[in-house]
């Protein structure tokens, strides 16, 4: 029995390693069965991690969460699961409304080379880290990050208006301003881009469209900026699923011996459908 534990925890520890290095770099999201559904209907909930639609799954791992959730009108409810389990999660919506769902995953730490760290912040619109880095003539020492995730996506039950706005305190947190699933083809979305609780200007969101009834994405990625308010906004011009995606990246907390800076992945999930179509939930 005790070397079975044993095992267990070390084949634990090395799936927590594989998919913290698989995940970093990487934009990160939830994939639903349904983002439209009915009372009582099981929802499930996937992880993906990828730079483009659908990205690679990424199973639960309870060691990685640190909090994986759903809220409504009527307060909080887990998002419930096994380790291992692809989709990561169920989660069941007992009455009608708008529900935000969130993931945040404890940090994990990675060390990357100069030039694979620098284009990396290039990619990703953090130039200011860049010219911090040379201002303290370490452009060429290796990059230690500590990074988390933060996650949401929404899901409209029954025939629900409200709730879409709804900020569920994630540390980097997209809220959308304005109903996503009210949106058409060729229109815009507002979102606005919080820190802390507070609007973060000047980063970069990056949406990916994964058109409807299609496995792959066939889209190039689009990227706005930020205002001085957090507020930008995302063209949404295609039926399908949206993910839209934002990475801030500040200096690491005082004391945290194997990082020099901390960035946090935000997401947000939402599905578009075409004007003038209708979608139907699912019965099961």
């Amino acid at each position: 029995m005790l070397m079975w534990k044993r095992a267990s925890a070390l084949a634990a520890a090395s799936f927590v390693l594989i998919t913290a290095g698989r995940a970093h770099a990487h934009d990160f999201w939830m994939q639903l069965s349904a983002y439209r559904a009915q009372p009582n209907q099981i929802v499930k909930v996937g992880l993906h991690v990828g730079d483009t639609y659908p990205g690679d799954s990424f199973p639960r791992s309870s060691a990685r969460i640190e909090k994986f959730f759903a809220v409504g009108a009527d307060g909080e409810l887990p998002i419930l699961g096994r380790d291992g389990q692809d989709p990561a999660g169920l989660v069941r919506f007992a009455g009608p409304g708008q529900y935000v769902l969130g993931y945040r995953s404890k940090p994990s730490c990675v060390e990357l080379p100069a030039e694979k760290f620098e284009q990396y912040l290039r990619d990703k619109g953090l130039t200011k880290v860049i010219d911090s880095r040379a201002a303290a003539g370490a452009g060429a020492a290796p990059g230690r990050e500590m990074f988390s995730r933060c996650a949401k996506s929404i899901v409209k039950v029954g025939g629900a208006a409200s709730g879409y706005d709804r900020v569920i305190g994630l540390r980097l947190e997209l809220v959308p301003e304005a109903d996503p699933f009210e949106s058409v083809a060729g229109g815009e979305l507002p979102v606005r881009l919080l820190y802390e609780g507070h609007p973060r200007a000047g980063i970069t969101i990056t949406t990916t469209h994964g058109p409807a009834g299609s496995t792959s994405s066939s889209r190039e990625h689009v990227t706005v900026k930020t205002d001085d308010q957090g507020r930008a906004r995302i063209p949404v011009d295609a039926a399908g699923l949206w993910i839209l995606s934002a990475v801030e990246m500040v200096p690491a907390p005082r004391g945290e011996a194997k990082a020099d800076w901390e960035s946090l992945w935000a997401s947000l999930t939402f599905e578009v459908v075409a004007e003038g179509a209708t979608r139907a939930a699912p019965t099961k």
